[in-house]
């Protein structure tokens, strides 16, 4: 059995359970409330209408619930990618069901349902069946795979698309998906410089034997400028094998992970999307930000003024650095940070670039001999970033968001089509103090991870998101991990 239908053969069964448990569940609650409840109605399986019953008995429950889900594509294991995911997607189906839960009220001839212990049964479900679907979800990624057949993957390239792509197909292995390789296709592709680690199956031109040789189920075209007609010559071919091309969208890595198609007749499209904030959550999110930066620039008032302090005695220069940053629509806007470089160092800057370390758009170098020794100290534990609560008071910035980008770093954008498409995207919203890139890692996570967790932050964004950046910021901060 393949370990997707394993996954999602037992997300049946825990809803099924789930359902069962959350209507259990909403009886008993009612009626330690000390409301009349029918005997009958304590066994969910025994009559399919009954005189003063709460709600709908569980032998339509649980038919709806199965029909919502599989119409919302929930029983699809490669939704279930995360825990978060998971309970989002089942809010939004609890949703629905307690709707049809009300609509089932009107339609049985015997109405004396309650719309509290609907809403009960909900909250219920909920509880319920988030709470089973991620004990299957954590079972599927720790159980070994004795007995289950793994999905053996290859990817034709050898450029940054392929490797990046590579990484990302580890990461879901639990899934049952295993990389075998890479196959060569003889174009010579080497744009990110990195290596494949002697990863290399074959070349093209022997797929093949490779097929048969590695038992491949899954081919992987990551070469956007593959010709589109030998790449339709070689899904036939691999076809006939019963193996699947599958190919990498141009977007891989850079815009929106939740890309969408729309249709004009029967022709499916690929459709771009802006991301966002929705206007209530942008106004949640401004309020958030003034209450915490108002308490909290209070509380370190004394760092703030001795750090000052510290950084008058060490060198010559004022003590606020200001710089150029891109914030919300591209708009420019001074951007303030504690002095931690010499006061030339703009000047500087030329003469290192190539010293960059970093494998994106933006100067990164872990020994800068520009910076003061007073300047690796507040740089270290990020002390050097507390200036911006005033470009979020003054509304320049969020406490939490994608980070700010220094105007000199991007003026050579335009000449990449998909970092200047990212670079636009993150600019619908505002830049923020701390971010996803700042908690998972810092600097030690590079570019063109930062451009990922950027998206996912905007597109993913919750007032519970913030407050967990938040928390997760002050061990980063005090640890000093991934800082240069």
């Amino acid at each position: 059995m393949r370990r997707l239908e394993l996954a999602r053969d037992l997300t049946v069964v825990a809803d099924i359970l789930a359902v069962a448990l959350a209507y259990w569940i909403t009886l008993q609650v009612w009626e330690a409330l000390n409301t009349e409840l029918p005997r009958e109605a304590m066994i969910p399986f025994t009559r399919l209408l009954l005189d003063g019953l709460i709600v709908p008995p569980a032998t339509l429950l649980l038919p709806l619930w199965i029909v919502l889900a599989y119409r919302l594509d929930l029983y699809n294991p490669q939704r279930n990618v995360s825990t978060p995911r998971i309970v989002r997607d089942v809010t939004e189906a609890v949703a629905v069901f307690v709707v049809g839960v009300i609509i089932i009220e009107f339609l049985l001839p015997q109405q004396h349902f309650s719309r509290t212990a609907a809403a009960l049964l909900g909250f219920s479900t909920l509880l319920a069946v988030s709470s089973l679907r991620v004990l299957v979800f954590w079972g599927i990624q720790v159980a070994p795979l004795r007995g289950v057949q793994p999905q053996r993957v290859a990817i034709i390239g050898s450029g940054a698309v392929a490797i990046h792509l590579a990484e990302r197909l580890r990461s879901y292995e639990w899934l049952g998906f295993r990389l075998v390789g890479f196959i060569d296709d003889g174009r010579g592709e080497s744009d990110g410089g990195e290596s494949l680690n002697g990863d290399v199956l074959g070349v093209l031109t022997e797929i093949r034997d490779l097929i048969n040789v590695h038992s491949l189920h899954y081919v992987v075209l990551a070469d956007f400028a593959y010709p589109r007609m030998e790449a339709v010559r070689l899904a036939i071919d691999l076809e006939r094998m019963g193996v699947r091309l599958l190919k990498v969208p141009y977007s891989h890595g850079v815009v929106s992970s939740r890309i969408a198609t729309e249709n004009i007749g029967d022709l499916e499209l690929e459709a771009f999307r802006p991301v966002n904030y929705t206007a209530v959550g942008h106004r949640v999110k401004r309020l958030f930000d003034i209450v915490a930066v108002c308490v909290g620039g209070l509380v370190i008032s004394p760092l703030l003024i001795a750090t000052a302090l510290a950084i008058k005695l060490d060198s010559k220069g004022p003590v606020f650095f200001v710089d150029r940053r891109y914030g919300k629509g591209g708009r420019v806007f001074p951007f303030y940070k504690f002095r931690s470089m010499v006061v030339d160092a703009p000047s500087m800057r030329e003469t290192l670039d190539d010293e960059n370390e970093s494998d994106g758009v933006l100067f990164k170098m872990e020994r800068d001999p520009r910076i003061t020794r007073i300047g690796h100290f507040i740089r270290k534990y990020s002390i050097d970033e507390l200036p911006q609560l005033w470009n979020v008071l003054i509304g320049d910035m969020n406490l939490i968001g994608p980070r700010p980008l220094p105007v000199h770093d991007l003026l050579d954008i335009d000449d990449n089509a998909e970092w200047k498409y990212w670079f636009e995207q993150r600019s619908n919203v505002k830049p923020g103090i701390s971010g996803l890139w700042q908690v998972l890692g810092r600097s030690d996570l590079g570019f063109k991870r930062m451009v990922e967790l950027d998206i996912y932050y905007i597109e993913h964004w919750s007032l519970w998101l913030d407050i967990q950046i938040l928390f997760k910021t002050i061990p980063v901060v005090i640890t000093g991990r991934g800082a240069h």
